[in-house]
């Protein structure tokens, strides 16, 4: 019985657990950022720094993060990753 492009629903198992692990990797490293930019925004004083470097980690980082993996594991990937994610 075919699973896609897998041989096996194993195969097909253990591809889906490694992109949930890249997806969680990826935004554990968006909420570090976020957490250490908020912390110097509240140092400064400056909410709105904190706000904004907030929307650009969520928004410019994990994406850019999940775009480079996708190419590394060979580029045909990334729509996966984005719909994953959206």
């Amino acid at each position: 019985m075919p699973f896609g492009r897998f041989k096996s629903l194993k195969g097909a198992i253990l591809k889906d657990s490694q992109r949930v692990y890249t997806f969680c990797l990826s935004f554990n490293v968006c909420l570090l950022l976020v957490a250490e930019s908020a912390g110097d925004a509240k140092r400064r004083g400056n909410k709105e720094l904190g706000a904004e470097n907030v929307r650009n980690a969520t928004n410019v980082v994990f994406s850019q993060q999940m775009a480079q993996h996708a190419v590394a594991r060979g580029g045909n990937v990334i729509m996966n990753y984005t719909n994953d994610i959206i």
